[in-house]
């Protein structure tokens, strides 16, 4: 399986039809009708049904199309982050849940940037499953949750401050994963 080919399938999810990707990739429409014929055929499974108009996906396809768009991800960070220089930089992705202070959050996160300008924090509303799911696959460095949180395989840092939640106080807690 080929980076190269994950973009295709990538762009033809996007755009919902094999002509429309393969104008914007700048590639034939038969090319990627050919590799995405052998992407279903090495992985022995259907991810989509092609109408006149536009493509379906397959539940299969759905999935497949949530772990691809993982794997591109990565490979952005991968690119920012080997481009970084002496100097405070890099990209940071924040995964947040519905939380009341996420405006206290942002404001903090301006505060740095604004002395940091070299630092880019881009702020993700998730629910907890999500975040704990991108968290470890490397997906988001940081975590923000209300606590109690699953704290196992994780470093934490509780935040100042609560919120109420469900007619309950919370501690907020932030989480990194161990390895990350």
């Amino acid at each position: 399986m080929e980076l190269r080919v994950l973009c295709y399938f990538s762009m033809v999810v996007q755009e919902r039809n094999i002509s429309r990707a393969a104008k914007k990739l700048h590639v034939s429409q038969p090319t990627i009708s050919k590799q995405l014929k052998e992407l279903e055929d090495e992985l022995s499974i259907t991810l989509s049904k092609r109408g006149s108009r536009n493509i379906q996906l397959t539940p299969p396809g759905e999935y497949f199309t949530q772990q691809v768009q993982h794997i591109l991800d990565l490979m952005d960070k991968l690119v920012v982050n080997l481009h970084e220089g002496q100097s405070v930089s890099g990209r940071i992705l924040i995964g947040i849940g519905e939380l009341e202070l996420t405006q206290s959050i942002a404001e903090a996160i301006n505060r740095l940037t604004s002395r940091q300008p070299d630092i880019q924090i881009d702020l993700f509303s998730t629910t907890d499953e999500d975040l704990h799911n991108k968290l470890q696959s490397g997906l988001f460095d940081f975590g923000i949750m209300l606590n109690p949180a699953d704290t196992q395989n994780y470093n934490a840092v509780e935040l100042p401050g609560d919120t109420t939640w469900e007619s309950s106080l919370h501690k907020i807690v932030c989480l990194q994963h161990i390895g990350s």
